[in-house]
């Protein structure tokens, strides 16, 4: 069973690098689990440098695809989360 779960894992990830390098929609509609720069940087309304340097620093995981950076969509989405507890954090505190 574990040999067959490895398998469709990485199954499913040939896939996903293989679409990536072909250039496909990586959006949530094609069932997709990473997306590219460009793609991140529309889904989170930010500028590719900002980006870039935030996975540089370490703020936003990333993994390198041969030439490509790519982004677990589920990591875009916590970060997205994460920076939204703190601002609420923080305008909680008395000033």
């Amino acid at each position: 069973m574990l040999c067959k779960a490895v398998f469709l894992y990485s199954n499913k990830y040939e896939r996903t690098v293989q679409a990536v390098q072909e250039g496909m929609d990586m959006t949530e509609e094609s069932g997709q689990i990473l997306v590219t720069v460009d793609q991140a940087t529309r889904l989170m309304q930010i500028g590719r440098s900002k980006l870039l340097e935030l996975a540089y620093d370490g703020s936003i995981p990333s993994l390198k695809v041969g030439t490509r950076r790519l982004f677990k969509r589920k990591a875009l989405e916590e970060w997205v989360d994460a920076q939204q507890e703190q601002e609420e954090l923080y305008l909680a505190l008395p000033h």
